[in-house]
C-alpha cells in the first residue's frame, strides 16, 4: 500500500510539472497587448512618418503612443520598455549625452498613483532618495505626478501616469554625469523629456 502511494505521488509531481513547463513556454508567447507589464519578450513597437516630419511610436504592447523627432533613436528593451535618446545617430561617432526610459510598472492592487509612488520608493532600503516636491497632474486624461529629486546623489525628474493596473514611469537622465557640462545636458534632457510627455497619449482599451 505504501508504494501505491509514493507512485501516486510521483505521477502527482509529474503532473504538476509537466503543467508547469507548459505554462511557461505558452505564457512567454501570448499575443502583442496581452503580456503583462514586466514580461521578458520585447515590446511591440512601430514608428510612422507624420506630415509634420516627427514619427508616431506606438507601443502596442504597454498601450501607448508619442511623437519622437526624427534626430532621435530608439531601443527596444526586453521586458515592457523603450529607451530613447535624444539627438543621437548610433552610426555616428558622438556619444549620447541623454536617454529616457518609458517603462510599464505593474499596480495590480490599482492604488492611488500617490500610495503607489510611496510603496514603490519603499522597495529598496539601501537607494538614497532625496525627495524636493511632488506636483499632480493629468498626462493623456490619467492621473499623473512629476517627481524632483535624487537618487543615489543623482538629480532626477520623474514623470508617473496611472491607468488601471499599470504605472507609466518616463525617467530622463544622462548617459555621464562626469562632464564639464552636465548641468546645461541635465537641463537639455528635461526639456526633451517634457516635449515626449506633452505628445503621451494612451490607445483605445
Amino acid at each position: 500500500m505504501k508504494k501505491i502511494y509514493i507512485a501516486y505521488f510521483v505521477w502527482f509531481v509529474v503532473i504538476i510539472a509537466a503543467a508547469w513547463g507548459i505554462w511557461v513556454l505558452f505564457g512567454m508567447r501570448l499575443p502583442a497587448g496581452t503580456r503583462p507589464a514586466g514580461s521578458p519578450a520585447p515590446d511591440e513597437v512601430t514608428l510612422a512618418v507624420q506630415s509634420n516630419g516627427s514619427r508616431l511610436l506606438t507601443n502596442k504592447t504597454a498601450g501607448y503612443s508619442v511623437a519622437v523627432p526624427q534626430t532621435w533613436y530608439l531601443e527596444k528593451d526586453a521586458g515592457a520598455g523603450v529607451t530613447l535618446y535624444p539627438n543621437y545617430d548610433p552610426a555616428g561617432t558622438a556619444q549620447p549625452a541623454c536617454k529616457i526610459e518609458i517603462s510599464a510598472l505593474l499596480n495590480p492592487k490599482r492604488a492611488s498613483i500617490s500610495d503607489w509612488l510611496s510603496a514603490y520608493f519603499r522597495e529598496d532600503p539601501t537607494a538614497d532618495i532625496e525627495q524636493q516636491s511632488v506636483t499632480g497632474g493629468e498626462v493623456s486624461g490619467q492621473p499623473a505626478i512629476t517627481w524632483v529629486g535624487s537618487e543615489n546623489g543623482v538629480s532626477t525628474t520623474l514623470t508617473y501616469v496611472a491607468r488601471a493596473a499599470t504605472v507609466y514611469e518616463i525617467a530622463p537622465s544622462l548617459i555621464s554625469a562626469a562632464d564639464n557640462n552636465a548641468s546645461a545636458k541635465e537641463a537639455d534632457c528635461a526639456d526633451a523629456a517634457a516635449s515626449l510627455i506633452e505628445t503621451f497619449q494612451f490607445l483605445p482599451s
